[in-house]
């Protein structure tokens, strides 16, 4: 055999290897829930672990529990403590856009299970500015509230 075809089924034998071990790896840690990525998400919007536990109805415990336990699973940090509050690494600013998509897509699952079910359940996402916030939205929502009482509204406003 020559030394082109030694150095070729070396490579070879090293391509597989990769493969094997980031596929060990995946299986291995398939650990994280729609919770943590909600976690995560909540953490990285509002930049404090206890913020994020009152939201969600959890302790700071169970948040920090949460980070750490995804943290260990990718095998690096996506946040930074410090006493100021919590503030995203680059890897955890990377990562945010595709835990958005994933909560996204959970969200419009459940929509469409609503709608196959005939029924009038979900979220709607409104933003506005604050003058509409302030003036028009909240007799608009009491009405909305009124006839789709399972239909949760979420509001952002832009200060203008």
């Amino acid at each position: 055999m020559g030394k082109e075809s030694c150095a070729c089924i070396e490579r070879s034998k090293v391509i597989v290897i990769r493969t094997i071990v980031k596929k060990t790896w995946y299986e291995r840690n398939k650990n994280m829930t729609l919770l943590t990525y909600q976690v995560f998400k909540t953490v990285a919007d509002h930049g404090s672990f206890r913020k994020a536990a009152d939201i969600l109805g959890l302790t700071p415990s169970a948040i920090s529990h949460a980070i750490s336990s995804m943290e260990n699973e990718l095998g690096f940090s996506v946040l930074n403590r410090s006493k100021a509050g919590v503030t995203l690494t680059n890897y955890g600013e990377n990562l945010l856009p595709y835990v958005n998509a994933v909560l996204n897509s959970d969200e419009s699952l459940w929509q469409a299970i609503a709608e196959f079910n005939g029924l009038k359940k979900g979220k709607v996402k409104v933003g506005c500015f604050s003058s509409v916030c302030t003036s028009w939205l909240p007799d608009i929502m009491n009405s909305f509230e009124k006839e789709y009482p399972d239909i949760t509204i979420e509001v952002f406003h832009h200060h203008m």
